[in-house]
């Protein structure tokens, strides 16, 4: 079975396909009756992504990253060090990009993106509900908290999805200050969008942990950070908050596919308009670290 997903390329302004990771397992596990049970008593469990995990840190995994390069068509030449001076799969998951590799717009009313990802817009319709590949999640329910997800009525719903294949790694894409995380823990699904159309609360339920960005241009923003399937750790730099500036790396997702979820307030932002035409019509935008995707003084 071949799965492919729709997304535009802005820079290429063409419509490409991205194929589904691991298509085959996937469409096992939440396309079947046995892959469902299995994923209800043991894939979802927390103890078995750290399981998982641990196998991609053995020195076997090691052999498994030609492959994944040839695969995924991934450009060697941005890395920080050679394919032989990473000691396992998982080493080379959460692999580093040389300095400048990635442009870090400086402008500072233009919103950047804090990742390698593929973007949908939506916006918070009222107090309580976003909507995330066609199924309706509560905010307050991400949250676990009734009173911070009130202040993001009418706000604007950022949903970077990181597949598998992309840079794992994460940036502020302000100056400002972090409030303390906060852990929401929970069973780990797959973000793959196979897993999404089975699944209607696959982000409530997921891992995940957040925090308040009280930024300088763009008021307090939230910002989480979604465990999924086969990621047992999402590496956070500054658990106890504090100052950040622009482009300063925030964490990293260990192995898997991985989703930054990022709620402005109402008015704090306006989105470049090819991102929003084709999140109207259900059409994920590639985006790069660094690069805009909105400000705060939009002008037609």
């Amino acid at each position: 079975m071949k799965l492919e997903i729709p997304l535009y390329n802005r820079h290429t302004k063409q419509i490409e396909n991205e194929q589904v990771f691991e298509v085959k397992f996937m469409t096992f596990v939440y396309g079947t009756y046995l892959g469902g049970l299995l994923e209800l008593l043991v894939f979802k469990r927390l103890w078995f992504s750290k399981l998982y995990g641990k196998l991609q840190q053995s020195t076997r995994s090691k052999k498994k990253i030609i492959d994944f390069i040839k695969q995924y068509s991934i450009d060697i030449s941005e890395l920080t060090k050679p394919l032989n001076e990473y000691s396992n799969f998982n080493d080379f998951f959460i692999r580093q990009f040389k300095p400048n590799v990635r442009q870090i717009n400086k402008q500072v009313h233009k919103l950047i993106s804090p990742c390698d990802a593929r973007l949908m817009i939506y916006p918070i319709s009222n107090i309580a509900d976003i909507k995330i590949k066609n199924k309706v999640y509560s905010v307050e329910q991400l949250l676990q908290d009734k009173q911070l997800a009130n202040e993001y009525r009418e706000g604007t719903c950022l949903v970077y999805r990181l597949a598998p294949m992309d840079y794992h790694r994460f940036i502020y894409f302000d100056e400002g200050k972090e409030s303390k995380l906060v852990n929401v823990n929970g069973f780990l699904h797959s973000v793959s969008p196979i897993a999404q159309k089975k699944i209607a609360t696959v982000l409530s339920e997921n891992e995940r942990q957040y925090s308040v960005l009280k930024t300088n241009n763009f008021g307090n923003v939230i910002q989480l950070d979604v465990g999924a399937l086969v990621v047992g750790k999402i590496k956070q730099h500054n658990v106890n908050g504090g100052d950040f500036t622009r482009g300063q790396e925030k964490g990293y997702f260990e192995f898997g596919g991985s989703t930054i979820v990022v709620l402005f307030k109402k008015g704090a932002v306006e989105i470049e308009k090819d991102i929003l035409e084709y999140s109207a019509k259900g059409i994920e935008t590639l985006v790069k670290m660094g690069e805009v995707v909105g400000n705060n003084d939009y002008v037609p």
